[in-house]
């Protein structure tokens, strides 16, 4: 029982090893350098083991993207306060401020997060479960402590639609380099139109 603890433990220091040297990696050399057999080497373990910690380079990723979200977590809870103070555009425009601020950190690799999902997802419709749904149902809460009135069907409706505006409009942003600023002015009129029609919908 104790050799099985011990070697858990090891299994567990290793695959944290692996994922420190990978965000040391893309630090230093940018996301599109990375490669498999380039973390291996960086690494000192083989490929393999790599594909048996994390299953492929879009998990990876993923994994290292998401050391983000404990940060994001808690600007939206802070955001969910004071929810009820804004109008909806605003508190349209202070979530895409939050998303921008962890987007914009590495845009290389929230690009590739990006790219690898969406391949990934088309491969396996189970993903949308864990990978879009709980971020949906987050903006959904969100919006109901917007605005209360709206039933959890149209919140979601507006929850998605934030989600889908957000994540094909950073891709743009990205490519034309530009700054937090320019981002919100350019998701402004879009999510002004959405704060339109959400509040249309209020019963």
């Amino acid at each position: 029982m104790e050799q099985a603890v011990l070697t858990e433990k090891k299994s567990d220091e290793t695959r944290a090893r692996i994922f420190q040297v990978a965000l040391e990696f893309i630090a230093e050399h940018g996301v599109d350098k990375l490669t498999m057999r380039k973390l291996a080497e960086a690494a000192d373990v083989s490929p393999a083991l790599i594909i048996q910690y994390f299953g492929s380079k879009g998990n990876l990723l993923r994994e290292a993207y998401n050391r983000h979200n404990a940060y994001l977590r808690e600007q939206l809870e802070s955001l969910s306060v004071k929810a009820n103070e804004l109008s909806m555009l605003d508190f349209f425009m202070k979530l895409a401020g939050v998303f921008l601020e962890r987007d914009l950190e590495s845009p290389c690799l929230t690009i590739e997060v990006l790219v690898h999902s969406l391949h990934e997802l088309q491969d396996n419709k189970d993903g949308y479960e864990t990978e879009t749904m709980p971020l949906v149902m987050t903006l959904t809460n969100l919006v109901m402590k917007c605005e209360p009135r709206l039933s959890e069907k149209r919140a979601r409706m507006a929850g998605s639609t934030l989600a889908l505006c957000y994540g094909n409009a950073i891709r743009y942003i990205i490519m034309l380099g530009l700054t937090r600023e320019q981002a919100l002015d350019y998701l402004r009129p879009h999510f002004k139109l959405i704060a339109l029609g959400t509040e249309a919908l209020l019963d």
